[in-house]
């Protein structure tokens, strides 16, 4: 039994690690510093080669880098470990168009539309896509960004509540709750030379995760502070230039020194 309690320990501490390596790749991701990112999706991919995610971020980070042979390479990793998510043919299909290998990147998109249905990820989201939908009357599930002003919109009704233990569920260890509101629909009948206009019921479903969004925040503040430490040490790097403009102000005062 201590055997087992041990394993159990170390198999969630490494989850917690992957887990922690890949927020602070995502972050590095996003605030385009691709090399340090990769660093992240090494040391991910070195703990559980298995996990398809990794080697699509760092395929992401790899195609920003134009390195187009690299990302094509990591996305057929991924795509080997999981074939039935659309966003990594598309992903290898345009590192293939970089590449001019036209033929491979006009397979993969194929591939991409054979595995939809009427679950979409984030990249579908358009509003003539969503007007498409409504006037075929398909019933869809769509991932969007919170971005999107219809989404505030509903965010706005819950968001100083969605951490109430109401909206928690145990099986998912999140938070979750669904807001219903409404989308301006439009349609253009070129035949009729006059467009539609009217209100669609949509729902839209909220999530929160409080552990992701804790190791988010943690993974900002640490990325904060090894700024913070290159910038008093002067070694800053000129590729962090954005960043520091983003989060610092700098004085090199002729008496006190630098100020930050």
């Amino acid at each position: 039994m201590i055997l087992h309690s041990s394993l159990f320990i170390h198999h969630l501490r490494a989850q917690y690690n992957v887990n922690r390596l890949l927020t602070s790749g995502r972050i590095a991701l996003h605030y385009e510093d691709y090399v340090l990112s990769i660093q992240y999706f090494n040391q991910a991919i070195s703990q559980k080669p298995y996990l398809w995610e990794p080697w699509e971020l760092r395929a992401i980070a790899k195609y920003y880098l134009d390195d187009w042979q690299g990302a094509a390479e990591d996305a057929s990793q991924a795509i080997s470990l999981n074939p039935y998510i659309t966003n990594l043919y598309d992903l290898r299909g345009i590192t293939y168009i970089r590449q001019k290998d036209y033929d491979r990147a006009i397979a993969d998109y194929g591939k991409a539309i054979a595995l939809v249905k009427v679950v979409l990820d984030r990249g579908f989201y358009s509003e003539a896509n969503i007007n498409a939908l409504y006037k075929d009357h398909l019933k869809f599930l769509l991932s969007a960004s919170t971005s999107l002003n219809f989404i505030k919109r509903a965010l706005d009704e819950v968001y100083d509540d969605l951490d109430l233990y109401q909206y928690y569920d145990e099986n998912h260890r999140l938070y979750a709750t669904t807001v219903q509101t409404q989308w301006d629909y439009t349609e253009d009948r070129p035949y009729k030379k006059d467009t539609v206009t009217g209100k669609r019921r949509i729902y839209v479903h909220l999530y929160y995760n409080a552990e992701k969004a804790a190791a988010d925040r943690a993974a900002l503040e640490d990325r904060i502070t090894s700024l913070w430490h290159e910038l008093a040490e002067e070694r800053a790097l000129p590729e962090h230039d954005n960043l520091n403009k983003k989060y610092f102000i700098v004085r090199d005062m002729p008496t006190r020194g630098r100020e930050i």
